[in-house]
């Protein structure tokens, strides 16, 4: 129980200080990252030998992996910045990996969808109001 909540505390933690600075200055810092991603191997070392919990490694390296290609991915096409790549990876590596998600192979891919799917509808207003904004033109441009 305590495996779940330490790594929820650091996804809020990493997540709140990772907000506040890309509102603020408009970056991510590395060094916010680099301690996120320490902070995850430091609670999963410490639950996996102080407390012989079982926990994947496999399943965490995989995830590392897929969350390394998807945010290199999705940089490398203008979809979002380096630093929320990299943010992106660090989320996943707080995940807890003792138990599956259901229906989906990783925490990476489950974590992808949800920030996938919020993102559309988050745009949808955005993406109506232009749409009607684009239909009135063509209707004025027809009129005339």
């Amino acid at each position: 129980m305590g495996y779940e909540y330490s790594l929820y505390a650091g996804i809020i933690i990493f997540g709140l200080i990772a907000i506040y600075t890309d509102i603020k200055h408009n970056v991510i810092k590395n060094t916010h990252l680099i301690f996120g991603l320490a902070y995850a191997l430091l609670i999963h070392l410490s639950y996996a030998a102080l407390i012989s919990m079982h926990i994947s490694w496999k399943l965490l390296i995989i995830d590392f992996i897929l969350a390394f290609m998807i945010s290199f991915l999705l940089f490398v096409k203008h979809f979002w910045s380096a630093g929320d790549a990299k943010f992106f990876i660090v989320l996943c590596m707080l995940m807890p990996h003792e138990s599956r998600v259901p229906l989906f192979l990783s925490y990476t891919l489950y974590l992808f969808i949800n920030i996938s799917l919020i993102s559309f509808i988050a745009m949808l207003p955005w993406g109506i109001n232009k749409s009607f904004k684009f239909a009135k033109l063509i209707t004025l441009i027809h009129i005339k």
